[in-house]
């Protein structure tokens, strides 16, 4: 009785063992899949997000009225925040907290918000919902700006400076991080 006690009392404690290196293993195995999954994410943002300090020609769109614009930055002499948007991109809704609030808080003698729809799909109500009407808003992209700006994804942010060179470029959901150097720019003159 006392010796099937102390193998019973073995057999536990043998399956706890058992158990702490079966977790020990797995959490090992999962933090090499999240470190290979935030390369990965890095590699993506290096193919898909402009780099600091890349300079841009100018953009070619048309407006919803259907005339042609040409973005040109040098000739703005103020900053641009680049919204690229699709009205059915549910993280461009999760994001529109922190677009709204940069739209609100621009000075218009240092920043211009320009929203770049890539669906040529926004509807009346959406741009009144989302206060579009107080930027300007083109559709229409020419391929050839889409790929020099690497207009691929929704939602991206991307601010340019006056002498059209990129000073930051993010995707997704804008962090604290981005909303300050964002906020920053369209509220400060460079110096």
């Amino acid at each position: 009785m006392k010796n099937s006690k102390s193998i019973l009392k073995g057999a536990v404690i043998f399956g706890y063992v058992l158990g702490l290196l079966g977790s020990i293993g797995g959490n090992l195995a999962l933090m090499r899949a999240n470190k290979e999954l935030l390369m990965t994410y890095q590699q993506l943002q290096n193919v898909v997000l402009l780099p600091t300090g890349a300079a841009l020609r100018p953009l070619h769109a048309k407006d919803r009225m259907g005339n042609e614009v040409i973005l040109n930055y040098k000739t703005r002499e103020k900053r641009t925040v680049l919204m690229v948007l699709g009205p059915s991109c549910p993280i461009c809704e999760d994001n529109w907290p922190n677009w709204s609030q940069i739209i609100s808080s621009v000075n218009p003698d240092v920043a211009e918000i320009v929203a770049l729809d890539l669906s040529s799909a926004a509807t009346d109500e959406y741009i009144r919902a989302h206060a579009l009407d107080r930027v300007t808003l083109l559709d229409a992209i020419d391929p050839n700006s889409m790929l020099e700006h690497r207009l691929r994804l929704t939602p991206t942010t991307i601010l340019v400076n006056a002498k059209g060179y990129v000073e930051g470029s993010w995707l997704g959901v804008l962090d604290d991080s981005a909303m300050k150097q964002l906020i920053a720019g369209v509220t400060r003159s460079a110096s």
